[in-house]
């Protein structure tokens, strides 16, 4: 029985990966709002600019996030990849090492079930849809898990160092993946307090110093870009809305791991990774804030797998009674049936993409004889298209509404009708909306852009150009794609 369960757990995990590697990873347009822009920086990173540049200056951006991912997407670009790819792959890796250090460190503890558990957290519906994209959160949450491994592991002054390296690495590659630091810090608070103090001042000296020396290489605007200009407004009412479909979509690996949670408590089992569940579990309230998605429930949900994998109650404590055995059955039949199920849904989510693709394609081929300048909140066109990133939608009207960025630069661009095409995620011949552009930015679009067609990939996009252009065949409008999630 065993055998057959670890055989189909494993052709689970094959055809999840292959899944991955398949679909959305070869895919050569953006798969969510982000990624476009990623790769925009990734390439100003191979070309040794400077990240966190003057925003108020040409290209009218932002890097939002600390730069180690960014850096070293630039160094594959410098080598010679294409960004997308090399984007997806590094991000992609990440998930499959922590899934593999999942299942290494807890198998020591719960046998196979750790493996087990470890290809379910592949089969994760947010696994399957940020996992393989270009983004940092997958390799911040794999140094944090690393970070946290080594403090169960060992709290000697070696162990210590390295884990603080660790923590260091996440939080360079995304600032906001610090619950693996805090649930250290908790953890040795209560089991060695010297050794909290220690790993405190280690790390933050590992921050001031390179926050300092980044904020000096960036003539004073790091700190700016990845901490200032991510201080957006807060709702609680979109809290609740992503919480709720987080538990939704996720709630029996998060059944799973309150359930280790509440034995861990029951028998007063002090582990650090029941404290990185709960943590990592409160952090995601950031999931509140203007602009942010999602994955923001990485960390909880990597977090609530290294739990179950370390901590799931081993055989041996259990009685041997056949309501046990037959209780384990109906388990083993349940696991299948989850991992089944999201492997069917990570199909389902990529579907879209095949046949948005040849759309896609047909699009950028009408638009490239187009000269000119292009404003997109699709990057993913402009990468298609061989055209410099001109302005970062989202980010400069959000900084715009802060007061730090004056858009009349962009708005007298519009008035002389200097930009080749607008490219701005709408419902199908609605405006562009006041979220990614400002009011005098929709005024001045609207009164001298006429739109010339639309096209759907992981959102809907409307076309616009400017009045006074001969008139060429618009753009055909592209029906029939869902959009996956941006």
């Amino acid at each position: 029985m065993r055998t057959v369960f670890l055989v189909a757990v494993a052709i689970i995990a094959v055809g999840v990966v292959a899944e991955a590697l398949l679909v959305p990873i070869p895919s050569e347009m953006a798969l969510n709002y982000v990624e476009g822009f990623a790769v925009f920086d990734g390439r100003a990173a191979a070309a040794g600019q400077n990240l966190y540049a003057d925003p108020r200056t040409h290209p009218f951006t932002l890097h939002v996030y600390t730069p180690l991912y960014t850096e070293g997407l630039g160094a594959l670009i410098r080598a010679g990849a294409d960004g997308l790819l090399a984007g997806r792959l590094v991000s992609y890796a990440a998930i499959l090492a922590t899934a593999f250090l999942m299942g290494f460190t807890g198998s020591r503890r719960t046998s196979f079930i750790a493996w087990v558990v470890a290809v379910l957290y592949l089969t994760q519906p947010l696994i399957g849809t940020w996992g393989p994209t270009v983004r940092p959160d997958s390799l911040a949450v794999l140094f944090s898990a690393l970070g946290v491994v080594c403090i169960d592991r060992s709290i000697s002054s070696r162990s210590l160092v390295l884990a603080a390296i660790f923590f260091l690495l996440a939080l360079f590659t995304k600032q906001s993946v610090g619950m693996g630091l805090l649930a250290a810090g908790i953890f040795l608070l209560v089991k060695a307090p010297g050794r909290a103090v220690l790993l405190a001042a280690l790390c933050a000296l590992g921050v001031a110093l390179t926050a300092l020396v980044l904020e000096w290489t960036s003539n004073g605007w790091f700190l700016f870009h990845a901490v200032k200009a991510n201080l957006a407004p807060f709702s609680w009412a979109k809290v609740s809305f992503l919480e709720k479909h987080f538990f939704l979509t996720h709630w029996p690996a998060l059944l799973g791991a309150f359930t280790v949670l509440a034995f861990c408590a029951f028998r007063r089992r002090f582990s650090i990774y029941a404290i990185w569940f709960v943590t990592a579990g409160l952090a995601t309230v950031s999931v509140g804030k203007t602009g942010s998605d999602m994955n923001h429930f990485l960390e909880w949900i990597a977090a609530a797998g290294f739990l179950v994998a370390n901590q799931w109650p081993a055989p041996s404590s259990t009685p041997r009674r056949a309501a046990i055995r037959v209780a384990g059955v109906g388990l083993a039949v349940g696991v299948l049936m989850v991992g089944l199920y999201n492997w069917n849904l990570q199909r389902e989510r990529n579907s879209w993409i095949l046949p948005a693709r040849a759309q896609f394609d047909a699009v950028a081929t009408r638009l490239s004889s187009r000269e000119g300048p292009i404003v997109s909140d699709d990057a993913g066109l402009l990468i298609a298209l061989e055209r410099p990133l001109l302005l970062r939608p989202y980010v400069m009207a959000q900084l715009a509404y802060a007061g730090d960025w004056d858009a009349k630069p962009l708005v007298s661009m519009l008035d002389a009708r200097e930009i080749a095409l607008v490219v701005f995620e709408a419902q199908p011949g609605g405006p562009p909306g006041a979220a990614r552009y400002t009011a005098p930015m929709r005024e001045a679009l609207l009164r001298n852009y006429r739109r010339i067609g639309a096209y759907r990939t992981h959102a809907n996009f409307e076309i616009y150009a400017p009045r006074d252009t001969r008139r060429e065949p618009a753009v055909p409008e592209q029906d029939g794609v869902e959009p996956g999630n941006s």
